[in-house]
């Protein structure tokens, strides 16, 4: 009968246990690296805010918010709005120029997660005007909606689902919602 070598059992543990040990330190690095980029990402300067969190959070269910229109302050090559004006009326729209000179209907508003939204308001139907409406943002002109926080076709004209309002970009500063006169016809 064959007996079993215990050096030979005891070699072939610590080969396993060696071969975890490896795994261990890949595991918390990897967790090392994610938690480091959380918290990086997290400290994002107060300039670059559009698109993310700018108010409290706010439900919409049981209301309809009609855009309110706005006169919005130019400087220079710039277009400002108070953040504060479209955090208290909540969905806000006004008239910009574009690099050919062309009259572009644009619409700020905050989501229900209290991001900022700064983008085209034009529908392929025609209409310039929008309202939030439960949780979704709706065409006042042909009722196409888009959900609220990634204008994402819902319901309505198919032709209008395929053309949501854009993103314009922006930034915040100081209060003020800042759109660069180079962005508007981008």
């Amino acid at each position: 009968m064959m007996e079993l070598d215990p050096t030979r059992k005891k070699v072939h543990y610590n080969n396993k246990k060696n071969r975890k040990i490896p795994v261990a330190i890949f595991l918390v690095l990897f967790v090392v690296v994610i938690l480091i980029y959380l918290v990086v990402s997290s400290k994002t300067p107060r300039s670059d805010l559009a698109g993310k969190v700018v108010a409290e959070p706010r439900s919409y269910i049981g209301k309809i918010e009609h855009a309110r229109t706005i006169q919005p302050d130019f400087n220079d090559s710039q277009t400002r709005i108070k953040l504060a004006d479209v955090d208290r009326l909540n969905i806000v729209d006004f008239e910009l120029s574009d690099n050919k000179g062309e009259i572009v209907p644009v619409m700020a508003y905050i989501t229900s997660s209290g991001r900022l939204f700064v983008g085209n308001s034009i529908c392929a139907c025609g209409g310039i005007k929008f309202s939030l409406a439960g949780e979704v943002l709706v065409c006042d002109s042909c009722r196409t909606t888009f959900t609220i926080e990634d204008q994402k076709f819902m319901s309505g004209s198919v032709t209008a689902g395929q053309n949501p309002p854009a993103r314009i970009k922006s930034a915040v500063k100081n209060g003020m919602i800042v759109i660069e006169q180079s962005d508007v016809g981008n």
